[in-house]
């Protein structure tokens, strides 16, 4: 339920009490008193899950930028390390170069 629609439907449930005179024949009084007490205990629930849901994918990405920068440096070691023919690098390298298969500078054609 929207911002603007909540204030309404509760103005319109007081209203059903203080001015019953204007209620259309079988309106679902008694449903809508139970669905608005769910809507008003349901509400904040809702909003602090996705206060929790923001906060957590905010978190997640900032950690996962940060070690994808962490293993960027390691790669780019291990890069510089392969063209020097350090021992073992070249495994290494061919293993993580996978990853960036098909990036990078297009053949002119």
């Amino acid at each position: 339920m929207g911002d603007k629609s909540e204030p309404f439907v509760g103005k319109v449930i007081e209203y059903l009490v203080s001015e019953p005179q204007f209620m259309p024949p079988n309106l679902p009084v008694v449903e809508m008193n139970k669905d608005w007490s769910a809507v008003k205990g349901l509400t904040p629930l809702e909003r602090a899950a996705n206060l929790l849901y923001l906060n957590l994918n905010d978190t997640i990405l900032l950690a996962g930028s940060e070690v994808h920068d962490g293993a960027l440096s390691y790669y780019n070691s291990v890069k510089y390390a392969a063209r020097l023919n350090a021992p073992d690098a070249k495994g290494v390298y061919e293993d993580l170069s996978k990853r960036f298969e098909g990036q990078g500078k297009k053949p002119k054609e």
